[in-house]
């Protein structure tokens, strides 16, 4: 379990969000509140300063970028041009997962409040329900979000009119879940930070070790499936994996601190992966079909 609310992020290096366009990696960096890109041969160009410890991010429809700064408690949107607008004010200590449901609104996982909240039009804000330290979020296409509870070790679903249910617990294997992701056959992926195993769920809720990360590599964070049909898992230990459908590993980058969030921006440039310190959290478009990716858990302070 996690004894300071902080001590995740301090074990995972401190480098945020990264999304891949094209082959550019973008990385948000929560050491230095940045975010930037990473081109194939391994140059970065700043994208945004500024922000104040980036962690959670997902894309919307129109490619907009959405940041959880985790010292502010905002969420920052930022258009493909790098203009940027404050969506909203959910409080210290968070925000870890973002999420854009099928509604429109702006989904948000508060360790610090124990909540998952919806962000509507003009930053209205609304409590979803209560889950223990939530980290990383989905959406499967009925509509029934999941989210990953780290301290309680549980995957909580929501469904569209509000009920809530446990989805699964460490009887099923989850143990400190971070990222999680669905793939177009409605399985959910959870990433496992306490034991390094991404488990696998069929819509039914029968689990499965679907893979484990590399030897010698750290515990998985963000996880998303790419436009290639590869699952990306970002590594606490400043590393990204990709997965086969045979759950086989191998190295696909190397960062400089911790990928945790990831997501592929959908449109206007297919194949673009974000990573985040915390988790994975996004949407990925080829030929305009969409998916929605999880985070992981660093904890609040106090």
């Amino acid at each position: 379990m996690i004894r300071s609310r902080r001590c995740l992020l301090c074990q995972c290096a401190l480098a945020l969000q990264l999304a891949v366009n094209g082959d550019v990696l973008f990385v948000a960096n929560y050491g230095n509140g940045s975010v930037e890109k990473i081109d194939e041969r391994g140059n970065s160009t700043v994208v945004g300063r500024g922000f104040h410890s980036p962690i959670g991010l997902t894309f919307d429809a129109s490619g907009n970028l959405y940041v959880g700064e985790w010292d502010s408690g905002r969420i920052v949107r930022m258009d493909p041009a790098g203009n940027r607008v404050t969506v909203a004010d959910v409080g210290l200590w968070g925000p870890m997962g973002i999420a854009v449901g099928p509604d429109g609104k702006t989904y948000v996982a508060h360790p610090g409040r124990n909540q998952v909240i919806a962000i509507g039009p003009g930053g209205v804000q609304e409590v979803v329900g209560s889950v223990t330290k939530p980290a990383g979020l989905a959406f499967d296409s009925a509509g029934n979000l999941f989210v990953a509870s780290q301290e309680a070790e549980q995957v909580v679903r929501f469904t569209p009119e509000g009920s809530r249910s446990v989805f699964a617990d460490s009887a099923d294997g989850i143990a400190q879940p971070t990222g999680l992701t669905i793939d177009p056959a409605g399985n959910l992926y959870v990433a496992n930070y306490a034991t390094g195993r991404i488990v696998r769920f069929d819509p039914s809720g029968n689990g499965a070790q679907f893979a484990q990360v590399m030897p010698g590599y750290s515990n998985p964070l963000g996880l998303t499936f790419g436009p290639d049909g590869k699952l990306y898992a970002g590594l606490a230990g400043n590393k990204i994996e990709r997965f086969g459908a045979n759950g086989v590993g191998e190295l696909f980058a190397e960062t400089r601190n911790g990928p945790w969030f990831i997501a592929f921006q959908p449109i206007p440039e297919p194949g673009v992966l974000v990573l985040a310190g915390v988790g994975v959290a996004g949407l990925w478009a080829r030929e305009n079909s969409r998916r929605t990716r999880r985070f992981p858990k660093p904890e609040c302070r106090g």
